[in-house]
Parts: C-alpha cells; structure tokens; sequence
C-alpha cells in the first residue's frame, strides 16, 4: 500500500479534474452541435445552467476535499510532533548519563575516604606503638 504525499494527491486531484472538465466540454460541444441541427435553442440554455450548477457543486467539493485533506495532515502533523516530544521527554540516555556521572563521582569521594581513613589509622597506629628505644 502506497501513501501518496500531499503534492502526489493534488496532483491527481488535478489531473482527474482536468479530465473531467475536458470530457464535459467535449460533451456539451456534441450536444450544442445536436442542438443546434434541431434548432433548440431555450432547451440549450437549460442545459448550460444545470451543468453551471453541476460545475458549481464539483467546485465546492473539491475546496471541501482540500480543505479535509489539508486538516488531516495537519492533525496527523501535530500528533506526530507531540510523539517526538514524549519521545525526547522520556528518553533514558540523558538520565543514565547524569546517573553514571553521579556514581564515578561518588566512587572517587569513596576512594579518597578510604585512603584517609586509612592514612589516619596507621598515623595513629604508629603512634600508639611502644618504642622500641629503651
């Protein structure tokens, strides 16, 4: 299944319209020519105000079709921007980054606690020992 995008579809719009267009002239030549072999003229005017009419109505459904068309997008256009939105609002990478910075911190405070802890110990230690001098 192919997804056409806006310009395809307008494009098509168009080209199925100029189609039509041409095939109802096409049409109305053949019947005006018909018509006038017989002579008719106020039936001919008929006709020119109900395909007026029935132009009229194409017109306003195709301004409503483009109008739908363009409001779709443009809803599907704001859904998609507030996924992106949740997406970068929840995304883990930042967190765990802050995390592993937070950790690597707290991992060099341990260290040097120990080391003081350690170095104070033994400076204690030592100078608790008796002294070997009497």
């Amino acid at each position: 299944m192919a997804i056409c995008t806006r310009e395809e579809l307008l494009d098509r719009l168009a080209g199925c319209r100029s189609k039509a267009v041409q095939a109802m002239r096409y049409r109305l030549a053949m019947l005006e020519r018909r018509l006038r072999n017989q002579g008719v003229t106020v039936p001919w005017a008929c006709c020119i105000a109900a395909w007026a009419a029935v132009l009229q109505r194409v017109d306003e459904q195709e301004f409503r079709l483009r109008e739908r068309v363009r409001l779709a997008i443009e809803s599907r256009q704001r859904a998609r921007r507030a996924l992106d939105e949740r997406l970068r609002r929840f995304d883990v990478r930042p967190r765990l980054a802050a995390a592993a910075r937070r950790l690597q911190a707290a991992d060099t405070r341990a260290a040097q606690t120990m080391r003081l802890c350690i170095s104070a110990i033994a400076a204690v230690w030592s100078n608790s020992r008796p002294s070997s001098r009497s």
